[in-house]
Parts: C-alpha cells; structure tokens; sequence
C-alpha cells in the first residue's frame, strides 16, 4: 500500500501505481484482485465501485477511497488507508508478541525441568540402588 501511497501523490496515474503494485504483490490471492482493478478503470468505473467487487476490499478501504473520489483526493485517501493498515498491522504484532512471550516462557520452564529431571533421576536411582 505505501508504494500506492507515494504513487498516487507524485503524479503518477491510478492506473500505472496499480500496475506497480501488482508486479510487487507477493499473495497470489491478492495479484488476481489487483489485476482485475485496471479493466474496470478502463471502463470509466470508479475505483470505489471496482473495490467494492474484490474480495479483498475492506469497508474501511472502500469508503475511504469513495470519500476520496467525491473530494478529488484519491491520494490523500489512499494514504490514510496505507497508514492505518501499517498501524493496526503494528497493533496485531503488538498483540501476537505479547501473547506469544509466556507460552514461550513455559516452553522453556518446561524444557529446561526435563533436562535437569533427565540429570537427576539416574542419581537418584543410582543413591537408592546403594543403601
């Protein structure tokens, strides 16, 4: 989305920005919508409608850009919508990694408790075989 983003505010048409960006999307999901976008375009449909029929278009991203395009700042409101994924994509790492950190702690607990009753069960063994 930031390539978008600095795309579109730099004079570069909606059109080239999304063929930029569809060379550079990695989910093949996501190349398939975003290779769809330019027919439509093409055609005279507005952005908003074309996002409306993609199933990766969010109602966040959709109403954004419609409230762009009746503006005349399609820029400016894809780059809200790309600073507001970056930010809630930040949240959810936030979360994922404060989650994650006390199953890892156990994890190790639990790893480390095998090691040292993996060392000290045969001397214990060992003390009781020898009265």
């Amino acid at each position: 989305m930031s390539g978008r983003r600095t795309g579109c505010c730099r004079g570069i048409s909606i059109l080239q920005a999304i063929d930029t960006a569809t060379k550079v999307v990695g989910n093949r999901m996501m190349r398939l919508e975003v290779d769809r976008l330019p027919e439509g375009l093409r055609q005279g449909t507005a952005l908003s409608t074309c996002l409306k029929g993609m199933m990766v278009g969010t109602p966040y991203l959709i109403n954004t850009v419609a409230v762009g395009e009746e503006n005349g700042k399609v820029g400016e409101a894809l780059t809200e919508v790309a600073a507001y994924y970056e930010r809630e994509t930040d949240r959810l790492l936030q979360v994922m990694a404060t989650l994650l950190e006390p199953l890892l702690i156990v994890t190790v607990g639990l790893v480390v408790g095998f090691i040292v009753l993996a060392v000290l069960l045969p001397i214990f063994e060992m003390s009781a075989i020898n009265p």
